[in-house]
């Protein structure tokens, strides 16, 4: 590959990471870029071949390439980055200035639930349900029995 080339192949894969509107689309040019299949790569391969002079300036613009096209990557991603995580906090943002209502605090014991609903069955029935002291006296229980 000679180095017209490869400032062609530079400049087209820079604007495609410049118009990157996501990070899959990101991901996507920096594997065609770098990837071991994309141009740099076999250019990269092919430099055995080549002459000791013509292989140090190969070399040298392959490495300066790689180099601005990572940190190419490296920028863009950082910005999609702050991009996405601005639009979710955008996205989950909550107004604290509106009114609320307060949930109910609190529930009945289970026993009171049940004593309730147990209650509701009788009087469906037809009995009448009626409230008492919950403890007898000893009077009433040992002592008047007695005399």
């Amino acid at each position: 590959m000679d180095l017209e080339n490869l400032a062609r192949v530079v400049e087209a894969t820079l604007s495609k990471i410049s118009q990157a509107s996501g990070l899959d689309e990101l991901d996507e040019a920096e594997s065609e870029a770098l990837g071991k299949r994309s141009e740099i790569a076999l250019a990269r391969r092919g430099i055995g071949g080549l002459d000791p002079q013509d292989r140090k300036k190969v070399g040298q613009a392959i490495h300066g390439a790689t180099r601005s096209l990572t940190e190419a990557i490296a920028d863009r991603r950082a910005v999609l980055e702050v991009e996405a995580e601005n639009a979710l906090l955008e996205k989950d943002r909550v107004d604290l200035t509106l009114p609320y209502s307060r949930p109910a605090r609190g529930t009945h014991h289970l026993l009171t639930r049940t004593m309730e609903e147990v209650c509701d069955v009788f009087r469906a029935i037809g009995y009448e349900v009626a409230e008492g002291p919950e403890l007898e006296l000893a009077w009433y229980n040992f002592d008047a029995l007695n005399t």
